[in-house]
């Protein structure tokens, strides 16, 4: 992973990430969380998010949005309606991560089908 310099565009920049920065904080604190944008990535033992390189860029600790769940760890994955994409919501002893993505039934489906097969 790449360091993200401190002042990426001199002073102004740096200026203009605190202020997206604090921004930032105030949507998490309103909406009870972030939803960034990026890749999630299951695999047979891990469900790994990691956010898309816009959300790199805007974020003073870009490593802060990545997420690493064990399967083992996950107790319970549902899908809850909504707008023009679907919701998986993914309860974890780490924590709870839901992902909005066009086809959420489906990948919700092998999420479990990969926890399952761990047992």
């Amino acid at each position: 992973m790449a360091n993200v310099p401190e002042e990426p565009f001199g002073q102004s920049g740096f200026a203009l990430s605190k202020i997206i920065s604090r921004q930032i904080g105030i949507g998490r604190r309103r909406q009870g969380g972030l939803w960034v944008g990026g890749k999630a990535t299951l695999t047979s033992s891990m469900l790994r998010f990691s956010p898309n390189s816009m959300n790199r860029c805007l974020h003073i600790d870009p490593e802060e949005l990545e997420r690493n769940i064990p399967l083992s760890t996950i107790g319970r994955v549902s899908v809850h309606r909504g707008m023009i994409t679907d919701l998986i919501k993914v309860r974890s002893v780490v924590g709870d991560l839901k992902i909005k993505c066009f086809k959420a039934r489906s990948f919700a489906a092998a999420i479990e089908t990969a926890r399952l097969a761990l047992r």
